[in-house]
């Protein structure tokens, strides 16, 4: 279901034609982010929670998930529908998985074509029963909410919350760090061999919420110039910068006590502190240190850069 446009657009290497997703950030075990430059390159962003603490990651961050890093950050490009399907809260994660986090994840995407679309909850009032009705007669597509997508939406999805991606779509997503998924139908669909993909649909049924007041499309202001908030939630906080070529924003984080991720969605920015300077350009992403308090945001050309920290 990979698209081509991060090898074309955003000039990301692979040996393969199709790329579907990009981990830009992350400490999941086996898909760790290594540090690239300066005298600690080589290390693991693991590596680094473990020997900095809480100034890397903020007190209250370390205090609450020690040298886990909480979040994982990725850029999903697509050319197919991918399965609908639900992630487990923490509570059921820790149950079933013994693994600290469940999923709560949001999308803002960055390029819709002609095809593009996304389903995020049902369409109306659903039930385990209906859900399972569905299923046995394929039919579960007449039941979920579908959006026709362009860029700069946004969708919020809670863990529980049914969801799929459509084809011709490119988003970032920033998520809790977890990468369990229940997929629960896959538009039957067969490969070559005539053979369907594996579902895991009494873990998916477990984990559904029915209903979903915070989640689904979200509509949001846009200051030029400016910053304001996308999603707030007990997992993370995302706010979106657009800056105009040329523009400066001063960023004072010492009141949030946390790690603050920049990924540039559109456009080109140096980021400037205390410890250096860095330039971003779209698809890139910046990680300040909580340690770090008073940061300038310079757009090198008309850009576009969400913020991530811990609530």
């Amino acid at each position: 279901w990979g698209g081509t446009k991060l090898l074309k657009t955003y000039h990301m290497e692979d040996e393969f034609e199709n790329i579907g997703e990009v981990w830009l950030l992350s400490a999941v075990k086996g898909q760790e982010s290594i540090i690239s430059n300066g005298f600690l390159a080589g290390n693991t962003l693991g590596e680094l929670s473990e020997i900095y603490m809480g100034d890397l990651l903020g007190e209250n961050v370390f205090d609450q998930y020690g040298s886990d890093f909480p979040l994982l950050i990725k850029i999903l490009d697509t050319s197919d529908w991918l399965s609908v399907q639900v992630h487990p809260d923490d509570e059921l994660a820790q149950k079933k998985h013994n693994i600290p986090n469940g999923k709560t994840e949001m999308w803002y995407v960055m390029n819709g074509g002609e095809k593009a679309e996304i389903i995020s909850g049902f369409n109306g009032v659903c039930d385990r029963i209906k859900l399972k009705a569905a299923l046995d007669n394929n039919t579960v597509g007449e039941l979920l909410q579908s959006y026709k997508t362009e860029k700069g939406d946004l969708f919020f999805t809670p863990s529980g919350m049914i969801h799929a991606i459509g084809p011709d779509v490119t988003l970032a997503e920033i998520q809790q760090s977890s990468d369990t998924t229940y997929r629960l139908w896959d538009w039957n669909r067969k490969d070559k061999d005539g053979n369907t993909r594996e579902l895991h649909i009494d873990d998916a049924l477990d984990a559904l919420k029915y209903e979903h007041e915070e989640g689904g499309k979200l509509e949001y202001l846009a200051p030029e110039n400016g910053s304001s908030n996308l999603v707030s939630c007990s997992s993370f906080t995302t706010n979106i910068i657009k800056l105009d070529s040329g523009m400066l924003l001063q960023k004072d984080l010492f009141p949030i006590d946390s790690f603050v991720l920049y990924l540039c969605t559109e456009g080109s920015a140096r980021i400037t502190s205390e410890a250096g300077s860095e330039a971003i350009s779209t698809g890139e992403l910046l990680m300040i240190p909580a340690v770090l308090n008073d940061i300038q945001i310079v757009a090198a050309e008309n850009s576009t850069i969400l913020e991530t920290y811990m609530a």
